[in-house]
Protein backbone atom coordinates (compact mmCIF):
# COMPACT_ATOMS: atom_id res chain seq x y z
CA UNK A 1 0.00 0.00 0.00
CA UNK A 2 1.31 3.53 -0.79
CA UNK A 3 0.66 6.49 1.53
CA UNK A 4 1.54 9.06 -1.73
CA UNK A 5 3.36 11.27 0.72
CA UNK A 6 6.89 12.44 0.19
CA UNK A 7 8.71 10.45 2.93
CA UNK A 8 12.30 11.20 1.93
CA UNK A 9 12.90 13.53 5.09
CA UNK A 10 11.70 10.55 7.31
CA UNK A 11 14.10 8.24 5.76
CA UNK A 12 16.86 10.41 5.57
CA UNK A 13 17.00 11.63 9.20
CA UNK A 14 15.66 8.41 10.97
CA UNK A 15 17.73 5.84 9.44
CA UNK A 16 20.53 8.16 8.37
CA UNK A 17 21.68 9.98 11.46
CA UNK A 18 20.88 9.70 15.71
CA UNK A 19 18.49 12.42 15.84
CA UNK A 20 15.41 11.97 18.31
CA UNK A 21 11.78 12.46 18.37
CA UNK A 22 10.59 14.52 21.41
CA UNK A 23 7.70 16.51 21.48
CA UNK A 24 5.52 18.28 24.50
CA UNK A 25 2.78 20.17 25.37
CA UNK A 26 4.60 23.47 26.65
CA UNK A 27 1.89 25.70 27.47
CA UNK A 28 -2.22 25.66 27.36
CA UNK A 29 -4.62 28.88 27.78
CA UNK A 30 -7.80 29.57 28.07
CA UNK A 31 -9.92 33.09 25.59
CA UNK A 32 -13.00 33.81 24.99
CA UNK A 33 -14.21 30.36 25.47
CA UNK A 34 -11.52 28.35 22.97
CA UNK A 35 -8.40 26.51 24.33
CA UNK A 36 -5.37 27.27 22.77
CA UNK A 37 -2.58 24.75 23.18
CA UNK A 38 1.26 25.56 22.23
CA UNK A 39 3.14 22.23 21.44
CA UNK A 40 7.32 22.33 21.32
CA UNK A 41 9.62 20.18 19.21
CA UNK A 42 11.99 19.36 21.72
CA UNK A 43 14.03 16.60 19.29
CA UNK A 44 15.86 17.10 16.08
CA UNK A 45 13.67 14.71 14.40
CA UNK A 46 10.17 16.28 13.12
CA UNK A 47 7.37 14.04 12.77
CA UNK A 48 3.57 15.03 12.31
CA UNK A 49 1.79 15.16 15.44
CA UNK A 50 -1.92 13.94 16.29
CA UNK A 51 -2.70 15.21 19.57
CA UNK A 52 -6.42 14.00 20.90
CA UNK A 53 -8.37 15.61 23.56
CA UNK A 54 -10.41 13.90 25.81
CA UNK A 55 -14.05 16.22 26.89
CA UNK A 56 -16.10 15.48 30.72
CA UNK A 57 -19.04 14.07 28.12
CA UNK A 58 -16.82 10.83 27.34
CA UNK A 59 -15.92 12.33 23.83
CA UNK A 60 -12.65 12.17 21.68
CA UNK A 61 -11.32 14.57 19.45
CA UNK A 62 -8.25 14.19 17.47
CA UNK A 63 -6.26 17.41 15.95
CA UNK A 64 -3.46 16.81 13.22
CA UNK A 65 -0.45 18.54 11.99
CA UNK A 66 0.61 17.23 9.27
CA UNK A 67 4.85 17.80 8.36
CA UNK A 68 5.16 21.07 5.35
CA UNK A 69 7.44 18.33 3.67
CA UNK A 70 5.10 15.53 3.61
CA UNK A 71 3.60 17.31 1.32
CA UNK A 72 0.07 15.83 2.10
CA UNK A 73 -1.59 14.05 5.27
CA UNK A 74 -1.90 10.28 5.92
CA UNK A 75 -5.35 8.91 5.97
CA UNK A 76 -7.57 9.26 8.75
CA UNK A 77 -8.28 5.94 10.24
CA UNK A 78 -11.98 7.16 11.25
CA UNK A 79 -11.50 5.84 14.98
CA UNK A 80 -12.42 9.32 16.05
CA UNK A 81 -13.16 13.00 14.96
CA UNK A 82 -10.42 14.85 13.82
CA UNK A 83 -9.80 18.20 12.60
CA UNK A 84 -6.76 18.37 10.14
CA UNK A 85 -4.95 21.95 11.15
CA UNK A 86 -2.19 23.79 8.96
CA UNK A 87 0.81 22.19 8.33
CA UNK A 88 4.11 22.53 10.71
CA UNK A 89 7.20 23.72 9.02
CA UNK A 90 10.30 21.56 10.27
CA UNK A 91 11.97 24.97 10.87
CA UNK A 92 9.70 26.20 13.55
CA UNK A 93 9.81 24.39 16.91
CA UNK A 94 6.65 25.46 18.08
CA UNK A 95 3.14 25.60 17.03
CA UNK A 96 -0.08 26.95 18.79
CA UNK A 97 -3.97 25.78 17.44
CA UNK A 98 -6.87 26.13 19.38
CA UNK A 99 -9.89 23.99 20.69
CA UNK A 100 -13.55 25.03 20.55
CA UNK A 101 -13.71 24.41 24.01
CA UNK A 102 -13.33 26.42 27.02
CA UNK A 103 -10.83 24.19 29.61
CA UNK A 104 -13.60 23.53 31.75
CA UNK A 105 -15.23 21.36 29.82
CA UNK A 106 -11.74 18.82 28.91
CA UNK A 107 -10.53 16.29 30.59
CA UNK A 108 -7.34 15.66 29.17
CA UNK A 109 -5.09 16.36 25.83
CA UNK A 110 -2.18 14.01 24.92
CA UNK A 111 0.12 14.23 22.14
CA UNK A 112 0.48 10.89 20.47
CA UNK A 113 -1.88 8.55 22.90
CA UNK A 114 -1.50 5.43 20.63
CA UNK A 115 1.97 5.52 21.14
CA UNK A 116 3.15 4.86 17.67
CA UNK A 117 5.51 8.02 17.20
CA UNK A 118 9.05 7.20 18.91
CA UNK A 119 8.52 10.01 21.58
CA UNK A 120 11.84 9.56 24.25
CA UNK A 121 10.71 11.57 26.85
CA UNK A 122 6.77 10.71 27.19
CA UNK A 123 6.35 12.16 30.50
CA UNK A 124 5.37 16.19 28.94
CA UNK A 125 2.86 14.23 26.20
CA UNK A 126 -0.36 14.51 28.51
CA UNK A 127 -2.12 17.00 30.34
CA UNK A 128 -4.85 16.30 32.31
CA UNK A 129 -6.49 19.79 32.81
CA UNK A 130 -7.51 19.08 36.02
CA UNK A 131 -3.97 19.17 37.40
CA UNK A 132 -3.24 22.62 35.41
CA UNK A 133 -2.63 25.66 37.37
CA UNK A 134 -2.30 29.21 36.21
CA UNK A 135 1.50 28.80 37.52
CA UNK A 136 1.72 25.56 35.53
CA UNK A 137 3.56 26.32 32.67
CA UNK A 138 6.35 29.01 31.41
Amino acid sequence: MESGLELDWFFEDRVGTTRTIDYSIRNIIEKDGKTFVSLERIGELPMPIEVVAEYKDGSKEKFYMPLRVMRGQKHDDGLMPRKLLSDWAWTNPRYTFSIDHPTSDIVSIEIDPSKRMADIEQSNNKVIIADVTADAFE
